[in-house]
């Protein structure tokens, strides 16, 4: 008895030992989580004291007992009793011993009453006991221990998921522990010396210690059928239990059989396992596959398949499976399974712990087939495969694919053949072992749909990862195109592989990359394509460590846009001649060619050639048609265009050049000059029938490869005269030494000039020099006009009282033939052809007291009229009689039946008259008038009929202008600041001026800021020859001063024309029309000619812009489209507008290689334009900013208001300046359109508002 005693007391104390350092604690928290009803506070102190009565009540033979303590109702409770908790309560250390009691905790709480350990102990070493806990509740302190000595704690009808118990401990062989059968918690559970066994069926335990020398099995602490739950994983049945082991944080749960060795769970040890299907164990591998094939989901082998030539997945009635190979095989070396149309995923749980599984073979016909893990063996994709193929994890042994592998992959994963990375845009045929890869890479971001046109440089799509594997420390990228037959077509690579940011970020922006320019092949225009990345992750050496898929990239392919991208055109030979060009030189020259010598009809010549854009060549008909410009006859660059069609579209342009054809100056022949007399010593050289020939000899046109001269004119070996028109040459200064009949010298110059519509000229010298020859002494021949008809009679005035014999030449008595025209010599006699003619009397009808006709005969002796009258004393005046004459001249046909008047007159005797009045005598009339303004006009007319004309102002001022009989005429003006001027005008109309400026008329108009008026005034001619010149002088000193030369009829057409000391003109392009005429800067002095060099173009007569157009195109800043075209509405190139703005400036445009690169260079240099896309329109902001850069990028005072101009656009400093200087005011609706296509109007208007501004 006493061996017993100590028993108990040695294993109490044992139990207390394994109690934590907080069991001995007067109170302890519970756990966490956990709701406990009645936690000893203060305020339930205070209502546990209030009915203290009521802390339990034992049920014992159908009599009840009320307890105010439950260690009394413990102590007072009979064998078989129920005590009933009525509130919280508190307990010491209480022993049970020889009875049964159940303790319903009916919701409470139950903590320990004393400091220190107290306890429940269940039986004793001589007297076993039982203590059945029912309902829901918990004990709630640590050191509240119940302890089993020798007898049976049942918790199997314990309740509530947040009951728990601090402490169970059980003791002894004799002591039994039944479980609670829920989620129930006991914080600790102790088996001490003794206590080998239990029968677990559910709860759960923070720890479970087993506190012996002996070594037990986990397993046989569980019932049968129930396994150990450690935070989601089954703790194996066999694992051992020794010397103070404890198992932490667990739950005891029915087995799911999760896993089987030998036909035995390995958590519960239940036999005859060798697979499972769900939820559903069998003992042979055959039932549960015939059962997988009815029901589907997941079949789990514990055991080898073996062969199954029998699995039909396509007659299987599930629709998904999978097969958890748990380290066995499953058909290995079997017939081919095919997936049907089923999903089969086949995963291998013991794949990272034992040995791997294989499944296999397999044709993936249709259906889904993922592998997760385990090995595939042999895997065949038929090329009429549906299937959808998804590796994921594993390996795979001999891959049959006839199409790049990516499909197999999902993105992220790569296939590895061995160490070496498998191409996912690769095919793979034939044996081999591929493990797949997860390449950890983390997906931030992409741009995964856009559209590019075929041939483009760059693809629109972006890729950002993260990569979570330390080794990887860059990347390169690769773009495919997937066909619809799953092959791929490489589009761009990265040139260099990608390193992260410093977020750690990889980032593939397509855009920036290279398109390999035979990615495009094979693709058309306005569809949609799959794109594919492949993402090669390398280590920081470059080392490949693997290749993974990017999908879903859709590429919209659009027609390339012919005018964006490299456009190159290359000459071919002509299939014909074999050659390129027409002279044979080996680099393809073409020169204008006159077969025969017929400048009218030169030879059409074509350019050949290929096309390629962005390398990629393309085909005629197919990818182009020429719309025009292959083809051409004259000299000059020639634009061909092309439009695309199919995958192509827009046009393209390219300038090809016929060259000049290249004359020999020795060998010009000018032609005769014939003309009628007009009274000039000019010539119209268009009537001239020719412009002069040029013999080109045989020497100078090829005889073989290689000359680089000219073209053959002719299939003969002989000469080619090339006859000259009109449209190739222009003669000025054509001079006859004499405006009269007969046989002058000519003199003149012969500029090979441009045909209307033409940029250069046909003909150029050989030599290379000055596009003139001057020609002197060549032959001309003036014959005689006509003679005048309607001719005023002659008149003839005698005077009285005097007998005299006159002598008057007869071409002073003709009435003037027309202004500018003159009769010539008056011949006796003339032969012409087989006529003579003379000049004769053929009638005299006079008074016969003042000629005798019988005594004094009158005649005509070396052109004069020889007549002699009587002395008739009277005072009679009047007519007389008539002569009659017939008169040859030099310039004119035979006049016939020619009257001359003869009056009889008084002797002049001289007079004068006073201002205001007139007077009259026999020489001259004098008129004076006194003007509104103040001045006096003085009229004199003298006998001759020349009229003297002197107007003097107030101011001083005079102008006298002289008008004589033959139309000729000069002003003299000398104003009264001191300027003076004489405007002279020949009979036939020609007018010279000159001026000299003052000096004080200088100064004033200077500190006015406007120009100085000269005193003259001309009318514009339209032709340069006829025009009036002006010649104006400044005092020494002067410097640039503005000049305004008066014009009777300026237009914004008239131009300044400076006139060098060399005889050459040029245009004056800052000459700018005023109101009252012509306004130019002068520097020293300079001779002008006033000219209308309005174009007279048929499409501007009514347009708004006629002025702005007549004005710049008159001073060649820019140019008509032809002689009588100027399109105003059409748009305008970059290149023209260069162009434009270099002949503004004076930049020399001669050369190059073709018409607009010297201005291309000179915009590109002087900051104006960045010289590309030549060909492209202009638009109204570009006009604007190439204006304000041109003239110099000046400081602008004001800011633009217009709502279409944002304040930090480019061009909003340009818009500024223009608006601020009166260039533009804008559209309307306070906007300036900027992005508008420029018009040549709108260019000519803004052109002519600058110069207008300045």
């Amino acid at each position: 008895m006493k061996k017993r005693v100590l028993s108990c007391f040695m294993a109490l104390a044992l139990c207390l030992t394994l109690l934590p350092a907080a069991a001995w604690a007067e109170e302890a928290d519970p756990p966490d989580g956990q709701v406990v009803e009645a936690s000893g506070s203060d305020d339930t102190e205070k209502q546990d004291a209030a009915a203290e009565a009521d802390v339990a009540e034992v049920t014992s033979g159908g009599t009840t007992a009320q307890y105010a303590d439950l260690s009394a109702a413990l102590a007072a409770a009979k064998d078989g009793d129920t005590i009933k908790l009525l509130a919280n309560a508190a307990v010491g250390t209480v022993p049970l011993q020889g009875k049964t009691v159940t303790l319903d905790l009916n919701g409470k709480t139950v903590k320990n009453s004393d400091r220190g350990s107290n306890r429940i102990q269940i039986g004793s070493s001589h007297s076993p006991a039982s203590l059945i806990i029912t309902g829901r509740g918990s004990f709630i302190s640590v050191n509240q221990v119940l302890v089993v000595v020798n007898g049976t704690l049942d918790l199997s009808r314990w309740t509530g998921d947040d009951s728990y118990i601090c402490m169970v401990t059980i003791s002894g062989a004799d002591s039994r522990f039944i479980s609670p059968t829920g989620t129930e918690k006991i914080r600790e559970l102790a088996f001490i010396e003794g206590a080998d066994t239990a029968s677990l069926n559910g709860g759960r335990y923070d720890k479970i210690a087993y506190v012996s020398n002996k070594t037990i099995k986990l397993g046989d602490l569980l019932a049968e059928g129930y396994a150990f739950r450690q935070n989601g994983t089954f703790l194996e049945y066999a694992r051992e239990l020794k010397n103070n082991d404890t198992v932490e944080e667990v739950e005891v749960v029915r087995c799911p059989h999760v896993d089987a060795e030998g036909g035995k769970c390995l958590y519960c040890n239940q036999d005859g396992i060798l697979a499972r299907v769900g939820d559903t164990t069998y003992g042979s591998v055959s039932d549960a596959v015939a059962a997988w094939m009815t029901v589907g989901g997941t079949l789990t082998l514990y055991a080898d398949g073996g062969s199954y030539d029998e699995v039909d997945f396509s007659s299987a009635q599930a629709v998904s499976f999978v097969i958890d190979l748990n380290g066995h095989k499953f058909n290995s070396n079997g017939r081919a399974i095919k997936t049907g149309r089923k999903s089969l995923t086949i995963t291998d749980s013991k794949e990272k712990t034992g040995s791997q599984g294989a499944f296999g073979p397999i044709d993936a016909d249709r259906g889904t087939l993922t592998l997760e893990s385990g090995c595939l063996e042999k895997l065949t994709v038929p090329s009429s495969s549906s299937a959808r193929i998804l590796l994921r994890g594993g390996k795979v042994t001999d891959i049959l694919y006839p199409v790049p592998i990516f499909d197999l992959l999902e993105d992220g994963y790569a296939l590895m053949s061995g160490d070496n990375p498998v191409d996912p845009a690769k095919s793979l045929f034939g044996s081999g072992v591929y493990t797949i890869k997860n390449s950890q890479t983390q997906f931030i971001d992409a741009q995964k749909n856009g559209e590019a046109a075929i041939g483009s440089n760059t693809i629109p799509f972006a890729l950002l990862l993260k990569m979570a594997d330390s080794e990887i420390r860059q990347m390169g990228f690769t773009w495919y195109i997937v066909e619809e037959d799953g092959t791929t077509q490489k589009l761009a690579a990265t040139t260099s592989d990608v390193t992260s940011g410093a977020d750690g970020v990889y980032t593939c922006n397509a855009a920036n990359m290279t398109v390999d320019p035979n990615g495009w092949t094979g693709l058309e225009a306005n569809k949609t394509y799959n794109v594919l990345c492949v993402v090669n992750g390398k280590t920081s050496d470059g080392t490949s460590k693997w290749q993974t898929p990017m999908r879903g990239y859709k590429l919209t392919v659009a027609p390339a846009m012919l005018s964006q991208g490299a456009v190159v055109f290359t000459q071919t030979a002509d299939e014909l001649s074999g050659a390129m060009g027409n002279i044979r030189d080996g680099k393809g020259t073409f020169v204008f060619t006159p077969w025969g010598g017929d400048v009218n009809n030169a030879s059409t010549l074509t350019y050949c050639f290929e096309v390629s854009h962005d390398g990629q060549k393309l085909i005629e008909g197919k990818d182009y048609t020429i719309e025009s410009g292959n083809t051409a006859q004259y000299a000059g660059d020639h634009t061909l265009t092309i439009e695309g069609r199919g995958n192509y579209t827009g046009t393209a342009t390219h300038t090809w050049r016929i060259e000049p054809y290249k004359l020999t100056r020795g060998n010009y022949r000018p032609p005769t000059i014939t003309k009628v007399y007009d009274g000039t010593t000019g010539f119209d050289f268009s009537k001239a029938g020719n412009w002069g020939i040029f013999t080109e000899n045989v020497d100078h046109r090829p005889n073989g490869a290689g000359t680089g001269k000219n073209p053959s004119l002719g299939a003969d070996g002989n000469a080619i005269s090339i006859y000259l028109k009109p449209d190739d040459f222009e003669a000025s200064a054509v001079t006859l030494d004499s405006p009269d009949v007969g046989d002058p010298t000519a003199s003149y110059t012969i500029e090979l000039k441009t045909r209307d519509g033409q940029r250069e000229p046909n003909f150029v010298f050989e030599d290379g020099g000055s596009p003139t020859i001057q020609v002197t002494k060549a032959k001309a021949s003036i014959t005689k006009a006509p003679a005048p008809t309607g001719l005023a009679n002659g008149a003839l005035t005698v005077y009285n009282g005097t007998a005299k014999t006159y002598e008057i030449d007869i071409a002073s008595l003709l009435p003037s033939p027309g202004a500018g025209y003159r009769y010539g010599k008056i011949y006796d006699s003339q032969t012409i052809g087989p006529y003579t003619y003379e000049t004769k009397i053929t009638e005299i009808k006079l008074d016969s007291s003042y000629y005798d006709a019988t005594a004094n005969k009158a005649k005509i002796e070396k052109g004069k009229l020889i007549l002699p009258i009587r002395n008739v004393n009277t005072t009679t005046t009047g007519k007389i009689g008539t002569i009659t004459l017939n008169v040859i001249s030099q310039n004119y046909h035979q006049i016939k039946d020619w009257t001359i008047d003869v009056s009889a007159a008084n002797q002049p005797v001289s007079s004068s008259g006073g201002g205001g009045g007139s007077s009259s005598g026999g020489t001259v009339k004098t008129d004076t008038v006194t003007n509104p303004d103040g001045s006096v006009t003085k009229t004199e007319t003298k006998p001759d009929g020349t009229v003297v004309e002197t107007t003097t102002g107030k101011d001083g001022s005079t102008v006298k202008t002289t008008t004589n009989p033959n139309g000729s005429s000069v002003t003299e003006t000398k104003a009264a600041d001191g300027s003076t001027g004489t405007v002279k005008t020949d009979k036939n109309g020609q007018t010279t001026a000159e001026t000299t400026l003052s000096s004080k008329a200088i100064e004033t108009a200077k500190k006015s800021g406007e120009a100085v008026k000269a005193p003259v005034e001309v009318k514009a001619t339209r032709d340069s020859s006829t025009a009036p010149t002006v010649k104006v002088e400044l005092p020494k000193g002067a410097g640039e001063t503005k000049v305004e030369i008066p014009v009777s009829n300026v237009k914004p057409g008239t131009v300044a024309v400076l006139v060098h000391p060399d005889g050459t003109e040029e245009i004056v392009k800052n000459s700018l029309p005023t109101e009252d005429g012509i306004q130019l800067t002068v520097n020293g002095g300079a001779t002008v000619k006033i000219v209308d060099n309005s174009k007279g173009f048929i499409d501007t007569q009514d347009h708004w812009a006629k002025d702005a157009i007549d004005f710049v195109s008159a001073r060649g800043l820019v140019n008509g489209m032809s002689a009588t075209i100027y399109a105003p509405n059409a748009s305008t190139t970059r290149a023209q507008l260069w162009t434009i703005l270099a002949r503004q400036n004076d930049a020399d445009l001669t050369g190059g290689s073709i018409w607009y690169e010297k201005a291309q260079n000179w915009a590109k240099e002087k900051g104006i334009s960045d010289g590309t896309n030549p060909n492209g329109t202009i638009n109204r902001a570009q006009m604007v900013t190439m204006l304000y850069r041109a003239a110099g990028s000046p400081e602008v005072s004001i800011t633009t208001t217009f709502t279409d101009v944002p304040a930090d656009s480019y061009y909003a400093k340009a818009v500024a300046w223009a608006v601020e200087n009166g260039i533009t005011a804008g559209v309307g609706g306070g906007r300036f359109d900027p992005n508008s296509t420029c018009t040549r109007a709108q260019i000519a208007t803004f052109l002519y508002r600058l110069y207008l501004s300045r």
